[in-house]
């Protein structure tokens, strides 16, 4: 036993070759194996990194350690193996190393990394793991004698279960032996559990006797209260109903069409506000700089200042009249906008409450009282549109003659 430990001892495991095995020692690229010392590191471009070696080695794994390069980037590995073949794989980078298993006997490899145009990447090391082939030999060695040790060990194995399978047949049978040697005591023992167990059983059914009535009685209890609950969800749901069905009668659709417009007609009087707000802020500051230079300069001719200035201040009340009319006519259309939604809001009221009082007393279902608050909804709202058609649609021309009659109507005389 001691010999195969030292035997096991002297086999060495795979570990990072030494640069010696390499060819072309004196190379940058060769420099990297296992390289420690950062100015002996090599601009990371997108090229082929070569290594031969001296004699065919084991690879169990290749590992270039590189820096600059983020997770996404990758490393193409190029194995030649001595049968001839080669071993092609792009890997990326975990961290600051990308590596590739191999598991074979081989002489060269190469590597090339991926190109960096923006930043700036470095192969910082190179390392090789993996046995000589001398120590590759004695390693194959090794793993044929484990295995024929093994073999021999599952022999052994194997003579050992049959020893025991006898010794197990050998104790069935003493037992068997003594099994009819008790039968007689066994029995006599199992006819007073028989016994014993028969009052066990009694006295365990008069308690789930007793569980099963308290349970009854818990379940009527629960039964009761759950119809209870159901009655009052009943009440609740009916009620609910009744809300629901008092939603749509208020015309979900208009609403939503009003209030998009209002937002509109709100975006569109913005810029008029500020062209109004600027054209006052202009007629006040230029009132106030006309009443200092008066006071400031005593020969100074009222009338040519006040004439120079008068063209201004036409336009700049031209503009605050249209903006102002604009404005206007803006928020009156946001005004009847919201009187048409109060309406509507009105008539839906006063078919529920209309409905609801002439239903009462009465055998009405609730979708029959429904359909009747339906039908009077539609005839007050037949009614409102008859008026609201009369009143507010009428032909007076296209949109471009309106604004301009209103705004003749603005700056002609007024009498």
């Amino acid at each position: 036993m001691d010999g195969v430990s030292d035997q096991e001892n002297s086999i060495r495991m795979p570990h990072p070759l030494s640069v010696e095995l390499f060819s072309a020692r004196s190379n940058k690229t060769t420099k990297l194996i296992n390289n420690t010392s950062a100015e002996s590191a090599v601009e990371g471009k997108h090229r082929w990194f070569e290594y031969r070696f001296e004699k065919p080695v084991y690879i169990q794994k290749i590992e270039v350690f590189g820096t600059g390069y983020d997770s996404w980037n990758e490393v193409s590995f190029e194995v030649s193996h001595i049968d001839g073949t080669k071993h092609n794989q792009e890997i990326k980078f975990d961290g600051s190393t990308s590596r590739v298993g191999i598991g074979k006997l081989c002489d060269s490899f190469r590597f090339r990394p991926d190109a960096k145009l923006l930043k700036s990447t470095t192969i910082d090391r190179v390392v090789v793991t993996g046995l000589t082939l001398d120590e590759f030999h004695a390693f194959e060695w090794a793993i044929k004698e484990f295995e024929q040790r093994e073999k021999s060990l599952q022999s052994r194995e194997a003579q050992k279960t049959t020893l025991i399978e006898e010794i197990s047949e050998r104790t069935k049978e003493k037992s068997q032996l003594a099994s009819e040697l008790g039968k007689t005591s066994a029995e006599l023992q199992q006819a007073t559990q028989q016994l014993e167990s028969t009052r066990t059983t009694l006295s365990s059914e008069r308690a789930n006797a007793e569980q099963l009535r308290r349970t009854v009685a818990e379940l009527i209890a629960s039964r009761q209260e759950q119809e209870t609950a159901i009655r009052k969800n009943e009440e609740k749901i009916n009620e609910l109903t009744r809300e629901i069905r008092l939603f749509p009668s208020e015309i979900a659709g208009f609403v939503k069409e009003g209030n998009r417009n209002i937002y509109w007609y709100t975006a569109l009087s913005i810029p008029f506000i500020i062209v109004i707000y600027v054209v006052l802020r202009a007629l006040f500051s230029g009132a106030v700089d006309l009443t200092q230079v008066w006071r400031e300069e005593q020969d100074i001719d009222i009338w040519t200042v006040f004439l120079t200035r008068l063209p201004f201040v036409i336009i700049a009340f031209a503009l605050l009249e249209v903006c102002g009319y604009v404005v206007g006519r803006l928020v009156f259309e946001i005004i009847k906008i919201n009187r048409q939604r109060l309406n509507l809001s009105k008539i839906s009221i006063i078919a529920k409450d209309v409905s609801t009082a002439a239903s009462h007393e009465l055998e009405l279902t609730e979708d029959e009282r429904y359909e009747k608050e339906v039908q009077l909804k539609m005839e007050l709202l037949r009614e409102h549109m008859k008026e609201y058609v009369g009143q507010e649609f009428h032909y007076q021309g296209t949109a471009v003659q309106r604004l301009a009659e209103a705004f003749v109507s603005k700056l002609g005389p007024r009498g």
